[in-house]
C-alpha cells in the first residue's frame, strides 16, 4: 500500500506501522523532508495477511504533527 502526506516546511518525517494488537511491524524515518506532498511505499511483504495501522510523525522545532490511517494487506 502507498501512503500520500504532506509536510508544510523542511521536518522530520517518522511513519510508524502497527498491527491491530498495537506492536510496532515497521518503522521508516526521513530526517529534513522537503515540503510538499510526499508518497511511501508501506512494506508488508512478510507480515501476514490483516489490516494494519499507520502514523505518519512530522516534527520541526516549532510544531508536531500527526496523521493516522489504517491499510488492509492480502498475501
Amino acid at each position: 500500500a502507498t501512503i500520500q502526506y504532506a509536510t508544510p516546511e523542511v521536518g522530520d518525517i517518522e511513519i510508524v506501522s502497527y498491527d491491530l494488537l498495537g506492536r510496532r511491524v515497521q518503522v521508516w524515518a526521513q530526517p529534513q523532508q522537503t515540503p510538499g506532498v510526499h508518497h511511501h511505499k508501506l512494506q508488508f511483504d512478510r507480515l501476514a495477511s490483516g489490516l494494519y495501522l499507520y502514523e505518519v510523525r512530522f516534527e520541526t522545532e516549532s510544531e508536531r504533527l500527526r496523521e493516522t490511517g489504517r491499510s488492509t494487506h492480502v498475501r
